[in-house]
């Protein structure tokens, strides 16, 4: 399953908001604790054995600092587009 096989690839510190996959698209708007946390994921995605299995082209898309309404901590708020490589997952959408 696509979505298990993403949480693995996930830093602790990185939530997604919704994640949409759309044919062999996979896209997300995200919020993470650091900068270093954002970098990690794409990392992550791009760099490790298992993202390199699942996913090309990965973009950010967006990337801003924002106060967490619920915490009023600094957060990073992004969103991340990438291929998927496994057609298996067309058509799924996820949202929180």
């Amino acid at each position: 399953d696509i979505i298990n096989k993403v949480a693995t690839l996930m830093p602790t510190n990185v939530y997604f908001g919704d994640l949409k996959i759309d044919g062999n698209k996979m896209s997300t708007s995200a919020k993470a604790k650091t900068s270093a946390d954002v970098a990690k994921l794409v990392s992550n995605f791009v760099s490790s054995d298992e993202g390199k299995k699942l996913f090309s082209s990965v973009t950010i898309d967006s990337l801003a600092s924002v106060s967490d309404p619920t915490t009023n901590q600094l957060v990073y708020s992004f969103s991340v587009s990438m291929q998927v490589m496994d057609a298996k997952t067309s058509g799924e959408e996820i949202k929180n």
